[in-house]
């Protein structure tokens, strides 16, 4: 079957693009504005000239209230109305210090036009006379009417006839009704202003550096990850990484093997080789350098998942098989760990086949041998760790290589009658073995066509 090509007009590309175009700097910091602007619009709506002018004749918007009540009632009217924009104002001022995903700039600008249009508002009340209708102030003049414990308070304070009547009001609404009040409003949104800015500016500081920090902070967190990552990495290059969970819980490792494999490959004539006096030795250890490496690189195969490089002493390269018993335990065939450190063995020589193929003047020669039997496996040290093998099985497989011909493997008599099903050897003779005596040993011809 086959797909239709994504459409240009998918809604998740169109969403993406949009979001990626509205949520920039410059676009984002526009919408902020008018954000910040909104709040304001509203409290300007309910801002009226005639209601914050003191002189405005308020006897006339109800014909049945005696001059008594409008005397009360327009004072309170006027200090309560005040009152109620001057808070009105006041949060319009503090909306400017919200929202963190804009600019304190942005917000700060947007604080000092909200700022000027309100004092330009208020000072202009005395300027522009207008006079209140009824339905104007209908809703503003019940609700103060009724909220000073009724008429019946008022005549019984103006019944008194002295000063008592201006005691009867509360004391924030004198403040409120003063010639003064519109001086003291510029004053009021001045220093506001000025802690807004000031806000905003703190604000933005702090955000700046709180995202720094955490920027900082996932950058130290990926760094270390990656440090514990290469850490791991050459740790499992010393250790094995199957006995990594143990080694951490107890600090220690050792645990005895039965049936693992042992292979020594030496570089018989690297001596030869070998000459300090060129470089101090420099280059002809980079040339060992690369036939190890070239060892190494053959243990990424998936055949050889059961072969483990243990360590390499001089010009040998020492390798086991069977000592992960988890992975052994999914194999098939008891011995199949067995056959593939024989395998490894063999093609370690045909690497250094190729090898010698490139070289001009020189041809190394490989001598290996290969053990079979109990090794202890285990790490010695507390600073620098090193997994080493133990045992009887390890010091035949040395003399096997030690004692073997060039190009070729021995394996003692043992071994050759438990492969032989697999592979075909030929009998060498008897070679004495230090330790051992005189022992029979096979050397491996090819693998069995079956």
């Amino acid at each position: 079957m086959l797909k239709t090509p994504r459409s240009r007009y998918d809604w998740r590309h169109i969403v993406i693009r949009l979001y990626g175009k509205l949520f920039r700097w410059n676009s984002r910091n526009v919408i902020g504005v008018f954000i910040l602007i909104l709040p304001t619009s509203v409290v300007l709506s309910t801002y009226s000239y005639c209601l914050f002018n003191k002189y405005t004749p308020l006897i006339t918007l109800d014909a049945a209230l005696n001059h008594k009540d409008a005397y009360y009632y327009s004072h309170m009217f006027y200090a309560t109305y005040r009152a109620q924009i001057g808070l009105l104002f006041t949060f319009m001022f503090i909306n400017c210090t919200l929202y963190t995903s804009f600019s304190s700039w942005t917000k700060t600008i947007s604080a000092t036009f909200v700022c000027s249009l309100g004092i330009l508002l208020i000072s202009l009340h005395r300027t522009l006379q207008y006079t209140c209708s009824p339905q104007h102030v209908q809703s503003w003049y019940s609700l103060i009417k009724y909220s000073f414990n009724g008429p019946e308070i008022v005549e019984e304070r103006l019944e008194n006839q002295n000063s008592s009547l201006l005691l009867g009001f509360p004391n924030w609404s004198y403040p409120a009704t003063s010639d003064n009040a519109v001086y003291e409003y510029i004053m009021i949104g001045l220093l506001t202003l000025i802690l807004v800015g000031a806000l905003n500016r703190e604000f933005d500081i702090n955000f700046r550096l709180s995202f720094h920090r955490d920027y900082e902070a996932q950058r130290a967190k990926e760094a270390i990850g990656h440090q514990k990552l290469q850490a791991d990495w050459l740790l499992e290059n010393i250790i094995p990484y199957y006995i990594m969970d143990d080694l951490r819980q107890h600090n220690k490792y050792s645990r005895h093997i039965e049936d693992a494999g042992v292979v020594f490959a030496c570089i018989a004539n690297f001596s030869e080789f070998y000459d300090e006096q060129y470089q101090g030795g420099q280059e002809m250890l980079r040339v060992m350098n690369e036939i190890f490496a070239d060892f190494e690189h053959q243990l990424a195969l998936s055949k050889y998942k059961d072969v483990e490089k243990i360590k390499t002493i001089g010009s040998c390269f020492m390798a086991a098989s069977g000592l992960n018993m988890t992975e052994r335990k999914r194999n098939k065939r008891s011995d199949e760990h067995l056959w593939a450190l024989l395998d490894f063995a063999l093609d370690l020589i045909h690497t250094l086949d190729d090898f010698n193929r490139q070289m001009f003047n020189f041809q190394f020669e490989l001598k290996v041998g290969y053990n079979i039997g109990e090794v202890t496996a285990g790490v010695i040290g507390t600073t620098k760790l090193l997994y080493d093998i133990w045992g009887d099985t390890v010091n035949v497989a040395s003399r096997m290589y030690s004692t073997g011909l060039k190009g070729r493997i021995q394996v003692t008599e043992a071994v050759a009658k438990r492969l032989e099903s697999r592979y075909i050897f030929e009998y060498r003779g008897e070679v004495f073995v230090k330790g051992k005596g005189n022992m029979k040993t096979y050397l491996l011809v090819s693998r069995r066509n079956s």
